[in-house]
């Protein structure tokens, strides 16, 4: 991506922010104590945090009933890892809590949606269009913003993926 680019990302991101519409201030994570679970999961303390907008690939999870890796699954993840690890700041808008009482957040990094990062690097599909914009209209703008001009991802979307691992 171009420098330009990315400064205009950054400048919506922070006019976005700043916009009445959002219902809190973003909130800061201690980045050094985040542990990725996958490509659009983390681990912060006790809590797991959903990233909104994007499904990545899946990684083994025996306990879920994956018993193997999706492709891309482990490029996604070590794709986030790799992102939080070089992060100066990283921040987080909470939009609730999912049915697995993960808590659904809007995740930052250096003041750019990860969602957004990880659909131009083609390893998520976007997930607005399903369920919505949870809140937050401007940033479920910018992520399908970045779908259309970004590779579509070369995996099978993931949803179908772990249905057809369920019924194995």
């Amino acid at each position: 991506m171009n420098q330009r680019r990315s400064g205009v990302i950054i400048a919506l991101c922070v006019i976005v922010l700043a916009l009445p519409s959002c219902r809190r201030p973003p909130i800061e994570f201690d980045i050094g104590l985040i542990h990725v679970d996958d490509g659009d999961t983390v681990h912060y303390g006790d809590e797991i945090f959903r990233i909104v907008g994007i499904d990545t690939p899946e990684i083994k999870h025996e306990e879920h009933g994956f018993f193997e890796d999706q492709p891309g699954g482990r490029k996604a993840k070590d794709a986030t890892a790799a992102i939080i690890s070089t992060a100066r700041r990283i921040e987080y808008l909470p939009c609730g809590d999912d049915r697995y009482g993960r808590t659904l957040v809007h995740l930052f990094v250096d003041g750019e949606l990860l969602a957004v990062k990880l659909i131009r690097a083609g390893l998520a599909y976007e997930t607005v269009t399903y369920y919505g914009d949870n809140g937050y209209p401007e940033l479920a703008e910018l992520i399908l913003r970045a779908v259309d001009e970004s590779p579509r991802p070369d995996f099978e979307p993931p949803w179908k993926w772990k249905r057809k691992q369920r019924r194995k």
